[in-house]
């Protein structure tokens, strides 16, 4: 198995400008053959967030983000780092996740 792993540079708070450098990394991971594409922790929103995690709105664009850049995985894995609403129903109200994207979609 070939495995990328993707060092960018993503910009606190520039969902859209990350999310472009991560497609760019899987598009590159994709055409030098990798199978698995692993990205930093919170690629999708830059590190570290600080206070914009407190606004529903930038959470709403990560997950955005991430669901739009599952449907280019579709002939390989990308395993990328963002904030995620909890969705356990117990502990702190933000989980520091990992989606993964694979057959177009995110697995989770």
């Amino acid at each position: 198995m070939k495995i990328a792993l993707a060092q960018t540079n993503p910009v606190i708070g520039d969902i859209a400008a990350n999310a472009r450098q991560i497609d760019a990394a899987m598009e590159e991971a994709c055409a030098a053959g990798a199978q698995l594409v692993v990205f930093p922790e919170l690629a999708v929103i830059g590190y570290p967030p600080k206070d914009l995690l407190l606004s529903e709105a930038v959470l709403d664009a990560c997950e955005s983000a991430v669901q739009d850049l599952a449907t280019r995985a579709t002939s390989f894995t990308a395993l990328i780092g963002y904030p995620r609403r909890n969705r356990r129903g117990e502990g702190r109200p933000l989980d520091n996740a990992i989606a993964v994207c694979r057959g177009g979609r995110v697995e989770q």
